[in-house]
């Protein structure tokens, strides 16, 4: 009797291993290959619909914890799935809102350190900014002191600047090189978001870790139309500040 109850435990044991086994396996295969086949489909013909098609395979809660996951395994797919968001997010406003109430911090982060409101800014998506504001992001999130206002300033994006001024954003903060937004706008070849961002603050002449002013930079890169905005603005060179401290 005692051996077949034995027999009976040991089979039972078994089974129950293999089938945690195979959820391991399932689960893990899941984790590996679940963020490129949400990449893929998003890159497909219309990204509004594959976006749509990858919320209803995982639903928008799993979704979103599976960006943050995939953080872990690949950046690229991260980052790649958030731009793709990104660009559509006017045409696919109750998935980008179930997306962005799904993740479990706002703020969340890559393995390289970007937030969502960095991609948002950096690619111009003003509604996406919004949103992301509206939930709760941080204007001023930084890493290597790079915040969304540098990566607005960068591409030019008038909209998303003023709104993140408006929010709160420092519009002199400096990136671990020195640069602030202005230096970014300035070397872009981004005149209206120079003039924009002057008009709202941007010092023009602080410098970088290598010492130079923004007017350094713009005359280095040929901006001559910033160069003369600048010049408006009182703007010097590193050379010019330093004959004057002296």
């Amino acid at each position: 009797m005692e051996k077949s109850i034995g027999k009976l435990v040991s089979l039972l044991w078994k089974k129950e291993t293999l089938a945690v086994l195979a959820m391991v396996v399932v689960v893990w295969l899941c984790w590996i290959f679940a963020p490129d086949l949400v990449s893929i489909g998003l890159e497909s013909k219309s990204t509004r619909e594959a976006s749509k098609r990858a919320l209803v395979w995982l639903g928008p809660r799993a979704f979103g914890h599976l960006l943050q996951a995939s953080k872990y395994y690949d950046t690229e797919n991260w980052q790649k799935t958030v731009g793709n968001i990104c660009k559509n997010a006017e045409n696919n406003d109750k998935a980008i809102k179930a997306l962005i109430s799904s993740l479990p911090d706002v703020n969340a982060v890559d393995m390289d350190g970007w937030t969502l409101l960095h991609f948002a800014a950096g690619q111009g998506c003003l509604h996406l900014v919004e949103m992301l504001i509206q939930k709760g992001a941080n204007v001023n999130a930084s890493n290597f002191g790079w915040t969304p206002l540098h990566w607005a300033a960068d591409g030019g994006h008038k909209e998303v600047v003023t709104y993140l001024i408006k929010n709160g954003a420092e519009v002199n903060a400096k990136e671990m090189q020195g640069n602030t937004p202005l230096h970014c706008a300035a070397v872009a070849g981004r005149l209206d978001t120079v003039r924009l961002l002057l008009n709202n603050g941007a010092e023009p002449n602080l410098k970088t870790a290598d010492g130079e002013t923004v007017l350094d930079q713009a005359i280095r890169w040929d901006r001559h139309e910033i160069v003369e905005l600048l010049r408006k603005h009182d703007a010097k060179t590193s050379e010019e500040m330093d004959k004057e401290y002296w």
